[in-house]
């Protein structure tokens, strides 16, 4: 009888525990995290104009294919908010890296602003990273890791509920360790699922927003090239990405049965052009330096702690590294 009651207070606390996220509660979230990165957001004005006006072109080809019922092709449930006031931050760091979270923030690290060799490379990071916004990424994994939490405390407590006396502690541990490792696992394919998703809708921001589709994978190609190779056995398997080089080949394909002739209505010219971008890039690499060494220093400010949140982040953009800080950095 005591087994049967505790098993029915286990499903309950489990069912409790793996409730829903709101978008408020992702963009108040959002907001929250944004405060403490606040010390590392470039403030130069030319930057900060620039990598606003990149994240807008590609938001005005969003919303357009929101408003044209186009995006329910691709299966997400996007929502008004998301066209709505979203900021696209330059953010100093010596890791190359990009990533949202979630809210209506959107961070491009200035090591990898400066590692891209076209606006259209960058630019395809930003659709990535605003794809991640309309197909809910942040918010279905913050539904997965409460799920995770959960399903491990439930497991640990239905394990002690059917062990010995004796043993209720240990069985209890055990079982909700595995269960949390299990599941763990089981959302790296998710966040690979993610990734996916999240260059799809990206490319067709970006070709929308009058960026050339044979480039798309452009930054992808020049991450491959200088990590020379591709990361294989445990470490591909326990990466949160698809390979870089199924993404090149995806992305090439895309760019094969794009129907080219609708490409004129997208047509563009570029935010800056490519003496301008290089000038943009030479004004933020002394911001980097800067970034690196407040890393090395040991020091405990507002900015170094900033850092540190910015490089806990997964690397969004994938690679060996895959979210690890370089050695020099604490």
């Amino acid at each position: 009888m005591l087994r049967g009651v505790c098993t029915v207070c286990v499903t309950l606390l489990v069912t409790t525990l793996a409730g829903c996220v709101s978008d408020q509660q992702v963009i108040a979230q959002a907001n929250d995290v944004h405060t403490q990165l606040e010390p590392q957001v470039v403030t130069d004005p030319e930057l900060d104009a620039y990598v606003q006006a990149v994240g807008d072109k590609i938001i005005a080809a969003a919303r357009g294919m929101y408003e044209s019922g186009e995006l329910e092709q691709f299966g997400v449930d996007a929502s008004d908010w998301m066209f709505e006031d979203v900021q696209f931050h330059m953010v100093a760091s010596p890791v190359t890296n990009a990533f949202t979270t979630g809210g209506r923030h959107v961070y491009m690290y200035t090591a990898l602003f400066e590692g891209c060799a076209t606006e259209d490379a960058f630019a395809a990071v930003v659709g990535h990273e605003f794809g991640h916004i309309i197909g809910r990424h942040v918010q279905n994994k913050m539904n997965t890791q409460y799920g995770l939490m959960a399903a491990a405390a439930g497991a640990g407590l239905l394990g002690a509920v059917l062990a010995e006396d004796g043993s209720r502690t240990e069985t209890a541990a055990t079982v909700g360790g595995l269960a949390l490792v299990g599941g763990q696992v089981v959302g790296l394919q998710f966040g690979r699922d993610a990734e996916r998703e999240a260059d799809r809708l990206g490319f067709e921001f970006y070709i929308r927003a009058g960026y050339d589709p044979d480039q798309f994978d452009d930054f992808f190609a020049a991450m491959l090239e200088q990590q020379g190779g591709e990361a294989g056995g445990l470490q591909g398997f326990l990466s949160s990405h698809p390979q870089l080089s199924e993404r090149i080949a995806t992305a090439q394909g895309w760019a094969a049965e794009v129907d080219r002739s609708r490409l004129q209505r997208y047509q563009a010219p570029p935010i800056a052009d490519g003496r301008e971008f290089a000038s943009l890039q030479q004004q933020s690499r002394p911001l980097t330096q800067q970034a690196a060494a407040a890393s090395r220093s040991g020091s405990n400010t507002a900015a170094t702690q900033a850092l540190a949140i910015l490089h806990s982040f997964p690397a969004c953009v994938g690679g060996l590294s895959d979210g690890v800080v370089p050695e020099d950095q604490q």
